[in-house]
């Protein structure tokens, strides 16, 4: 590969936050069939090293196709990259051992612009080490090519791993190791997933098989893989397991994988132990296939992408689904815009906010700004990053490599009215609703009903005393709406409702 062309200046202005933690995530690589430069295929780095981030145009020839993968060191620095087919060093050269990463159907037929699996492939730091690094891989093979007529035929039937030594070539890193087999099954279409052991020093690594609900556990230590276990629990996944994407929370007692038909998936996580528990299932199907999950740094809550709607979850309620908030819906871009940036796949970065990038041809991230606050007070920006190249279906896949404060940094109990503290156990639904919708709360009560929109204004005031009531929209604008309940015993319910174009 040539040597690559970086066009912005870096700030050395870093995060007091992040000193002396690992930033192995610090840099995000994307690009694909993007902006020509001769022969070369112009990508973006995003650095989070500087305050702001810095967005940085590279000239590159590796394409990302959904799998992601870029690597810095402890310190930030960018060390390799690879898009699930080969290794790129920190110069844009091939690294030396690492061609022909990608096996089977793989090899021959997609690596021209590298993997089709998100989360196909993640990189992990060995522990007490500063310079070797572990890769493991998914193939793609015909799994399934007799049976054509119920699934797609094509599937992960190997787990690989690579060993990365960056004290070799100067600096720029050796493949040492290559395409060793760790696990052989038919494994689902990406989703591997990472999370420190409760040691603070192994890792555990998760890899979803197909067409089950097993998933291939990995302790992964100084010494390399040292133990592998098959565990079942939970939703058994359909066919339907590509486009998706699986997460830990930062604190690593929850997991949760999502893609649409079979549903958001979230399970209890024993770090000591590597095991799943207490599985549940949500529903949520409007999403087309294109799906991300993301956990605030505080482990709270959940962000949940359905291509058009992001959702968010309350993972300390003792019914996570009832906290289901519809954060926001896309909204078409202005018309000087060339390239729509649905929701797709969401990742926490090092600067604490999340970051989602959109499916085909699409150009910007969205940002929530504060994911730590309930509601609305996340603080949603689409189209927040415009970067320097066009992006395929990909984000880079890491690990939690921070050990983020379990302190909130937004608290719940400042939501407050003149008369009481917010219960959010009210159900509004249909919502988003077109003509009306149901007010539905725990227990009857009397009590006060109150909208108003987003410029504050009341739109009804009402009394209600059961535990339903039905509200007319039908001389309501299209918008957000703030629905407040308020009991004589001074609490009060609080919800948004959307009101939709019929």
């Amino acid at each position: 590969m040539k040597s690559a062309i970086i066009l912005l200046f870096l700030s050395s202005s870093f995060y007091q936050s992040l000193q002396g933690q690992g930033m192995w995530d610090n840099n995000w690589l994307f690009g694909h069939n993007a902006i020509m430069d001769g022969d070369s295929v112009t990508g973006t780095i995003i650095n989070f090293s500087t305050k702001p981030i810095a967005i940085i145009p590279v000239v590159k020839e590796m394409e990302f196709s959904s799998t992601g993968l870029s690597m810095s060191d402890s310190t930030g620095k960018l060390i390799f990259y690879s898009n699930g087919c080969c290794i790129a060093n920190a110069q844009n050269d091939t690294m030396p051992g690492s061609d022909s990463i990608g096996q089977a159907v793989l090899l021959s037929s997609y690596c021209d612009y590298g993997a089709p699996l998100q989360q196909g492939i993640i990189a992990l730091p060995k522990p007490g080490s500063s310079s070797i690094y572990y890769m493991f891989n998914l193939d793609l093979d015909k799994a399934y090519w007799n049976s054509m007529g119920m699934y797609f035929p094509l599937a992960p039937q190997r787990l690989y791993y690579n060993i990365i030594d960056m004290s070799l070539e100067d600096g720029l890193g050796r493949v040492v190791k290559k395409n060793t087999l760790l696990i052989q099954d038919t494994f689902s279409r990406g989703t591997l997933q990472a999370h420190r052991h409760a040691n603070g020093y192994d890792w555990w690594l998760l890899a979803p098989k197909s067409h089950t609900n097993c998933y291939h556990t990995v302790l992964f230590s100084s010494e390399g893989a040292v133990d592998t276990f098959l565990q079942c629990t939970g939703h058994i996944w359909s066919d339907e397991d590509n486009g998706g994407q699986a997460v830990f929370s930062p604190d690593g007692k929850k997991y949760a994988r999502f893609r649409g038909n079979n549903g958001l998936n979230i399970y209890d996580f024993d770090t000591q132990t590597g095991v799943l528990s207490n599985a549940i299932n949500i529903p949520l199907p409007d999403s087309f296939g294109f799906n991300g999950v993301a956990f605030s740094s505080n482990s709270r809550f959940l962000y949940a992408t359905a291509y058009t709607v992001l959702y968010q979850f309350d993972m300390r309620a003792p019914d996570i689904e009832s906290t289901k908030q519809t954060i926001a819906w896309w909204q078409h871009p202005t018309p000087t815009l060339m390239y729509n940036t649905l929701f797709y796949q969401a990742r926490l970065a090092p600067d604490g906010k999340i970051y989602i990038s959109g499916s085909n041809n699409s150009q910007h991230l969205h940002i929530i700004h504060k994911p730590n606050c309930p509601g609305e007070q996340c603080d949603f920006e689409q189209y927040a990053v415009e970067m320097k190249s066009i992006n395929a279906f990909t984000m880079p896949n890491f690990p939690h490599f921070r050990n983020w404060s379990n302190e909130d940094s937004c608290v719940i109990s400042s939501i407050k009215n003149e008369i009481g503290v917010v219960d959010t156990r009210m159900k509004l639904s249909p919502n988003p609703a077109t003509s009306h919708f149901t007010i539905a709360l725990p227990r009857p009560t009397e009590a006060t009903i109150i909208v108003t929109n987003v410029r504050g204004q009341v739109v009804l005031n009402q009394k209600m005393n059961n535990q339903t009531f039905d509200v007319s929209l039908e001389d309501w604008i299209p918008g957000i709406y703030l629905v407040q309940v308020r009991q004589t015993n001074g609490k009060s319910w609080i919800g948004k409702i959307i009101k939709m174009v019929e």
